[in-house]
């Protein structure tokens, strides 16, 4: 399937592939935003679809609107259409250090102005670029709207491109570069490609080369910039609860006046055709060998990309595919996926897998091999083509949840030709037959046209092998991970927040319209909470069941909970695993059962039609699990392969660390090594999973929410129907979590060494001692969004070490509080030259605020920002679900959502700097440096 474009970062690699090219590039007139739109007016094509109206302005500025008065929030984005594919090298990565400088500041509006007005408008917000394009987007109150357009028109003309801000941003665009370096799966992706294309710009990474984003200077930014931005080449979005005619006449007051001009870019030379199959190897520190093929097809428009788009998900479209199937359950890989970027000009689809331990790139090879092969001498069947088409379906309807997902949608499609292209796309696929997916194999998946590339691993000498992984790490590692390959290219102005899950929880969400909730107790104790919400056919589950969590680990066993929690999916007494998944994913649908530290965490979703089907599976899954033999070795496999590729990760080593040097050997919150985990994987039976599930597995402390489109009463009977003669225990014991107060020492710092990492993750905190359930909770996440939150741009922070200082990409601070008190954690990513200067700055910045407190005015902009967003985050069901989650399992009563904001509300600057001294303690705690580090800190003990 063509994969949504990861938030995640990437880096590329030198130059040494790229061929010799000649530096001048033949000019000529770009096809600009506005001619896309006169070419599909010309080809008559509707200005007006499913509600989506196309309207243009004089001077060529495209603009679509959809009216969605589900909520009171609206989407506001304007798309340019420039990206990687319009740059030459010397230059590559202009496009997007360009978007980053468009935050730095315009005639009006000075640096960080941008940033701190869209925040203190409680504003969602951010931007980035890819190959085909460059976006802006604010989602935020719709009686807000017109804030977001100002801004945004203004810096479509007036961006100022400081050069002292150049300097500043192009650090941090080289640090966000450089955490990419760290994956080798990224590494292979970006060396793969340099070879698969020999000329057209997407052989290079959106983010460019690192001497090029080093070196291209100011003044050719700016004139890049003067080009490409101009309204004829751009198109403005709006989705939400507004007045089309008044939000058109809006954008025509704020971008009306602003003149157009011709567009002028070098010629795109098309790709030839391939003429042999190539190959390329990358070689460096690493633990598990990764192997990638391309090959080259179509772009978007190409009528062949449908029946691509069944291919694809026949092969790794969940657990009935071919890949899982046929790879990973045979033990050779440890994931395995097709996918293709989904790109306007001819592309690839790339296939690729990781070995699990004991297996070659080699044996990975001739196993997709094989499997590209059978889909060219064999048709799909008749259930794969039926799943792909049903799971098409269920992501169409998901994304009509949040105005956010449909505007983006929309700017995508706009930017690769024609924004109707997603309302058309479920009627063109439903066209595809299996013939024409045996079809396109035959004509795409040739060796002539194929790409090979391998990541061999070099294991360091004194590599890391036992400094863990995040706490209640087990279930991470046991399902496939599409994020270990390279599932796309997409580069974000700001990292998406990495908020700990108690954080988000209060920072998410949505007053609710209407009745309150429903809440439903059971005679046997299981609690149910159900919201009616009628706007999409659609409907989420979430669940916590507190007997479960991995709190209730034996001494000598940590991770069996959550290992137990991952099986129950794995085979109920009627059903394989393969029957699960083939009922599920046939139409379109998710159940999951994982660990964690307190609870184990259920979920499900899917459509509503389909709700009776999401409640008798979960309930078959909780209630009668099998742990089939085979399938627990299988996992067992699987586990392991996942737990040797983590210790590869700065991040996972860092955490496992921090957590260890935070809290007592036996704590819930300290976290076993990775080698301690390996080690339980390998010694745990079927018995033990068995006698873990009957002690703790029973409806006592589970809670259920429903929320979606369904009838209240029909979710009651629904569960009574399928837990209602579950029988109760009785005698489960409450979560108990042992508190562990910040030491009055200094920090205790510890120093991870890993090869061949041009990025170093720092953690710094102490035990924070705050609960979710404290009344101070809501004042101390002020605080914290102060210090290092509130989206990653205005924070104390975020200003200081990335903005001013340029030492990072990512920089946060943030309390885990939950039923136990957890961490206070600043974590960040630096160059190993710069990480010594930002654990100073970092540490400095947390004695201030203990020691000076906060403004009146930082506290009013959090609270509006920490209210402002309410209405904005909680756009699906699946975010309502988890919020009535929250307020059942910490206690905060059914009309939580009703009242959450007027606790933030409360919030005044004494009590912020009240708590700055009650729960900062600043020069203890512990701080963790992992990966290629040779600074002052390897030297403190």
């Amino acid at each position: 399937m063509t994969k949504s474009t990861a938030l995640i970062p990437f880096a590329l690699l030198s130059c040494v592939l790229f061929p010799s090219v000649t530096a001048q590039a033949q000019e000529q007139t770009a096809p600009t935003a506005a001619a896309t739109t006169q070419a599909n007016k010309a080809a008559g094509k509707p200005m007006l679809v499913n509600g989506i109206q196309e309207t243009t302005l004089p001077n060529g500025l495209t603009i679509l609107t959809k009216e969605v008065h589900a909520a009171p929030v609206v989407y506001f984005s304007v798309w340019y259409k420039v990206g990687s594919v319009n740059e030459q090298v010397g230059q590559t990565g202009m496009s997007h250090l360009m978007e980053h400088m468009m935050f730095k500041g315009t005639k009006s509006r000075g640096p960080g102005v941008i940033s701190s007005t869209l925040q203190a408008n409680g504003a969602e917000f951010n931007a980035s670029t890819s190959y085909d394009r460059t976006e802006y987007h604010e989602t935020l109150a719709a009686d807000r709207l017109e804030t977001a357009m100002k801004i945004e028109s203004d810096r479509m003309v007036n961006s100022l491109y400081d050069e002292a801000q150049h300097q500043k941003e192009m650090t941090v665009v080289r640090s966000e570069y450089e955490a990419g370096e760290n994956n080798p799966g990224r590494a292979l992706t970006k060396a793969t490609r340099l070879s698969a294309d020999q000329v057209h710009p997407y052989r290079w990474e959106t983010i460019g080369f690192r001497s090029d984003i080093e070196n291209f200077t100011r003044d050719e930014m700016y004139d890049y910039y003067k080009n490409y931005y101009t309204p004829n080449n751009a198109t403005v979005v709006i989705v939400g609860d507004i007045d089309t005619a008044k939000a058109v006449d809006m954008v025509r007051k704020y971008f009306g006046s602003i003149k157009s001009h011709p567009v002028s870019e070098h010629f795109l030379t098309p790709e030839p055709v391939q003429e042999g199959e190539r190959r390329v190897t990358v070689s460096r520190a690493g633990t598990t060998p990764q192997m990638l093929m391309t090959y080259h097809i179509p772009g978007i428009n190409d009528p062949d990309r449908y029946a691509l788009d069944v291919l694809e998900t026949a092969l790794s479209g969940g657990r009935t595919a071919r890949f899982f199937q046929n790879l990973v359950q045979t033990g050779l890989a440890s994931d395995a996926a097709a996918y293709d970027y989904g790109l306007r000009d001819p592309d690839m689809v790339m296939v690729g897998a990781s070995a699990q331990p004991g297996h070659t790139n080699a044996e990975l090879e001739k196993a997709l091999l094989a499997e590209l092969d059978k889909v060219k001498t064999e048709q799909i069947t008749d259930e794969e083509l039926a799943r792909a088409l049903n799971q098409a379906e269920a992501g169409y309807i998901f994304g009509k949840e949040s105005v956010s997902a449909q505007g983006s949608q929309l700017g995508e499609d706009a930017m690769k030709g024609d924004w109707r292209r997603g309302e058309y796309y479920l009627e063109n696929l439903r066209k595809v037959t299996k013939a024409d997916v045996q079809r396109v194999a035959q004509k795409y998946l040739v060796e002539r046209n194929r790409t090979i590339g391998y990541f061999e691993p070099v294991r360091a000498a004194g590599a890391p092998g036992g400094g863990g992984a995040p706490t209640s790490p087990v279930a991470q590692f046991i399902e496939s991970q599409s994020a270990k390959l390279n599932l796309g290219d997409y580069h974000l102005s700001r990292p998406a927040a990495t908020r700990p899950a108690s954080v988000m929880a209060t920072a998410d969400a949505a007053p609710a319209k209407g009745a309150l909730p429903t809440k439903v107790v059971l005679d046997n104790g299981l609690t149910l909470v159900v919201q009616e919400n009628h706007a999409t056919p659609t409907v989420s589950i979430g669940g916590a069941l507190l007997s479960a969590g991995a709190v209730f680990d034996p001494a000598d066993k940590r991770g069996l909970a959550d290992f137990t929690a991952s099986q129950l999916s794995r085979g109920t007494q009627t059903r394989s695993l393969l029957d699960i998944a083939k009922i599920l994913e046939g139409g379109g649908s998710s159940v999951s059962i994982g660990g964690g530290d307190e609870y184990a965490s259920l979920g499900a979703h899917g459509l509503s039609k389909n709700f009776d089907t999401l409640l008798e599976v979960l309930s078959d899954e909780l209630r009668h699990p099998a742990f089939p033999a085979d399938e627990l070795e299988k996992a067992r496999a699987q586990s392991l392969a996942g737990i040797e590729e983590a210790k590869d990760d700065t991040g996972t080593l860092a955490e496992i660390a921090f957590a260890n040097a935070l809290y007592p050997k036996g704590h819930p919150y300290s976290s076993p090594t990775l080698d301690e985990q390996g080690a339980l994987i390998k010694s745990l039976t079927r018995d033990e999973l068995a006698a873990f599930y009957a002690a703790h597995y029973a409806p006592d402390k589970l809670v259920l929410t429903i929320v979606g489109d369904v009838d209240t009463q029909t979710a009651i009977d629904g569960v009574k129907k399928y837990f209602g003669d579950w029988a109760k225990k009785g005698d489960l014991t409450d979560v108990s979590i042992p508190t562990i107060a910040a030491g009055a020492a200094a920090y205790q710092t510890t120093v991870i060494p890993m090869a061949d990492k041009a990025q170093v993750d720092v953690r710094y905190g102490f035990p924070g001692g705050l609960k979710r359930s404290d009344p101070d909770f809501y004042t101390v996440i002020v605080l914290d969004t102060i210090l290092g939150g509130g989206g990653g741009l205005s924070s104390r922070l975020a200003t200081s070490v990335r903005d001013k200082m340029g030492l990072v990409y990512g920089i946060y601070a943030a309390d885990d509080a939950s039923l136990g008190e957890g961490p206070f954690s600043v974590q960040l990513g630096s160059n190993p030259a710069n990480v010594d200067k930002a654990v100073e700055e970092t540490l400095s910045q947390v004695q201030m605020i203990h020691d000076k407190g906060v403004t009146k005015d930082e506290v009013t902009d959090a609270v509006s920002f920490l209210t402002g967003s309410y209405p904005v985050t909680l756009s699906t069901n699946g975010a309502v679900a988890g919020q009535l989650l929250v307020a059942q399992v910490y206690g905060l009563g059914l009309d939580y959502i009703q009242k959450r904001n007027t606790y933030y509300n409360a919030v005044t600057v004494d009590k912020v700097n009240a708590a700055a001294k009650k729960y900062l303690h600043p020069g203890t705690g512990a701080l963790v440096i992992a990966g290629t580090y040779t600074g002052k800190y390897v030297a403190v003990k």
